[in-house]
């Protein structure tokens, strides 16, 4: 199991292979709390590969920009989104053209979206 961590933003739970993010309704991502995300990352995973799962329970903004200075992370292996909402699937288009030195990948479960992290660390390679 994963250590829990509660913020004013919402919930992370960091696991050996991945850092699960559920942000509270309404929440900007911009690159404060960015910075703050990449340096909880840094702290729990320093030069271990992992994989970034963001579960999309609610809605909230992201500066799609946020992800050029996310893509810089060395050992940052993967990016998912979890979500059913087909609006917000159609969203994650946008967010791909930011980050496409790295794989992003759209999920319906998380177990599936835990699936592939672990896939993507096993072969501890950019897909």
């Amino acid at each position: 199991m994963g250590q829990t961590f509660t913020f004013d933003f919402g919930e992370i739970t960091l696991y050996p292979s991945c850092m699960l993010t559920i942000l509270k309704e309404g929440v900007v991502v911009v690159d404060e709390l960015t910075d703050e995300l990449i340096t909880i990352a840094q702290g729990f995973y320093k030069q271990k590969p992992f994989v970034y799962i963001s579960q999309r329970n609610h809605a909230y903004t992201i500066d799609p920009k946020v992800y050029l200075k996310v893509s810089k992370m060395e050992n940052l292996m993967g990016f998912a989104a979890v979500m059913s909402n087909p609006t917000v699937i159609d969203n994650t288009d946008v967010e791909k053209l930011f980050l496409n030195s790295i794989p992003f990948e759209i999920f319906d479960k998380l177990e599936d979206a835990m699936h592939w992290a672990d896939h993507v660390i096993k072969h501890q390679s950019k897909l």
